[in-house]
């Protein structure tokens, strides 16, 4: 009888290759890391880093979220969740105290209808002490961050955008006027802009403007209407505007840009050097 193959046990392979292993299938899949935190100890205090770097909330798991605020120190928060959505579910006070804790945050999608709730609060204190690189936020919560602080936007003491590298400004409401140019010449690093109108098309006029204003900008994303997109696009010139359509799941949707799957902004990429290299392909023939 053949003598059986001795048996394997993952406990007894060094640490450094169980804690590799374990780290590469959590970074996989993020769902696979939720299961692999239930494995033993060590697994969890390994991979709880990677759970922790993206955090989308809504309604019913910002409670949860919450108890875990209250289990974990402030520090852990702090070091680990870099990307941050807070959809319009999450109550503003709750908002305030994940903003408080969360520091370290360099994404934030800040959906809460924080001024209808608080109107007299500071949204500016809220957000101002985070360094951020990307943030998702609606157009007169923009309007009150960038007046939050008394003095003129942009000053050398007002570093919250100074690293800011994308900004999206997203319509609630089709009939708002936007009268955000100001703010957009005084973001000195931004280089991404997208405009998100589910109600329709964004201006031309006003699209005008920002591309004559902003030169730094790389692309300019308008995210329009699904039915205005496929029937009625507006045209433009400007090799840096793209129009995407809305998507059907925005959280899935800003999720998805953090996770390495196709999404709004990377399928705009796509489309814009897409445009780039054909508009020097053409220029080359004609021997501009």
């Amino acid at each position: 009888m053949p003598s059986q193959p001795p048996l394997f046990l993952f406990a007894n392979l060094p640490v450094e290759l169980q804690r590799e292993i374990l780290w590469m299938s959590a970074l996989e899949n993020t769902r696979d890391a939720i299961e692999l935190v239930r494995v033993s100890k060590k697994a969890y205090h390994w991979i709880s880093p990677i759970i922790y770097n993206m955090v989308t909330l809504g309604s019913a798991d910002t409670v949860l979220f919450m108890r875990t605020l209250d289990s974990k120190p402030a520090g852990f928060f702090a070091i680990n969740v870099k990307s941050l959505c807070l959809s319009i579910s999450v109550e503003p006070r709750d908002a305030e105290r994940i903003l408080a804790v969360c520091t370290g945050v360099r994404s934030l999608a800040f959906w809460v209808d924080y001024l209808s709730t608080l109107p007299s609060a500071s949204l500016y204190s809220l957000i101002s002490p985070l360094s951020l690189r990307n943030l998702s936020i609606e157009v007169q919560h923009l309007h009150a961050l960038c007046h939050g602080k008394p003095g003129e936007f942009g000053s050398p003491g007002d570093p919250w955008h100074a690293r800011l590298i994308q900004l999206d400004i997203v319509f609630w409401e089709d009939d708002e006027e936007p009268g955000v140019l100001s703010y957009l010449t005084q973001l000195k690093s931004l280089s991404r802009l997208g405009l998100w109108n589910p109600h329709g098309f964004v201006d031309e006029g006003f699209v005008s403007h920002i591309l004559d204003a902003c030169e730094r900008l790389d692309i300019l994303l308008l995210v329009i209407d699904e039915d205005e997109f496929a029937h009625n696009p507006p045209a433009f010139q400007d090799p840096r505007v793209v129009l995407m359509p809305y998507p059907a799941q925005i959280i899935q949707d800003w999720e998805a840009s953090f996770t390495g799957q196709p999404n709004t902004w990377s399928l705009a990429m796509e489309i814009f050097f897409a445009n780039v290299k054909a508009r020097h392909e053409s220029d080359g023939k004609s021997g501009k």
